[in-house]
């Protein structure tokens, strides 16, 4: 079964590609998980919820929220808004314009309040 070890170290260099590579490369590994066993299987798509679950909500807010000064909250809020509205494009431009409306706000709105 060499061919179905080499398809597993494939999937990581899926995670590169920004909100859906993690779970095309989990999808990927679960179907070849098949060829061992249906509970094999099983066990690696609930891993690879669980880890989409941990970055998705715990992980990848905190990071971005340091990277760009936004709160954990508003990442998470801007990525389902941005979703909602523009589907993938929209998750991977929530973020960013999150920022550039959290910058807009400082630096334009709060010094004119603060001014006047």
């Amino acid at each position: 079964m060499p061919n179905a070890r080499a398809t597993v170290g494939r999937p990581a260099l899926l995670d590169l590609i920004p909100v859906i590579g993690s779970t095309i490369g989990g999808a990927v590994v679960s179907v070849v998980a098949l060829t061992v066993s249906l509970p094999v299987a099983i066990a690696t798509l609930a891993f690879y919820i669980g880890y989409r679950l941990f970055e998705d909500y715990l992980l990848t807010p905190r990071v971005m929220g340091s990277a760009v000064k936004v709160p954990a909250v508003v990442s998470v809020v801007a990525v389902l808004v941005g979703g909602a509205l523009l589907g993938i494009v929209g998750v991977l431009v929530a973020i960013p314009a999150a920022a550039a409306l959290r910058l807009l706000l400082e630096e334009v709105m709060f010094r004119r309040l603060d001014r006047s």
